[in-house]
């Protein structure tokens, strides 16, 4: 299975997708000393379209198996209020 995985401070956007696919898993880790707020969206014509966001304390790590549509030519965005590690599975 392809993954977009990394670790941002901010935000990231993937290319733009050849074919569709789905998102199966989102796996997230918060880095830093306090909590943050991440989004996951998928952006269609630079419309986004939030599909998961969620609150981590400090030091915790989220799983979420899903089942997230992401249409051919989509990007998939990633924003955090803080540094966080990222592994998203796609199918």
């Amino acid at each position: 299975m392809p993954v977009l995985k990394g670790t941002t401070s901010g935000s990231i956007r993937s290319i733009p997708l050849d074919i569709p696919c789905n998102i199966k898993s989102i796996c997230f880790y918060n880095r830093t000393g306090g909590s943050i707020t991440v989004l996951v969206a998928i952006s269609i014509d630079t419309v986004e379209t939030f599909v998961k966001s969620t609150t981590l304390a400090a030091g915790v790590s989220e799983y979420l198996k899903t089942d997230i549509l992401v249409p051919k030519s989509a990007e998939i965005v990633v924003a955090s209020s803080g540094t966080l590690d990222y592994y998203l599975t796609l199918e």
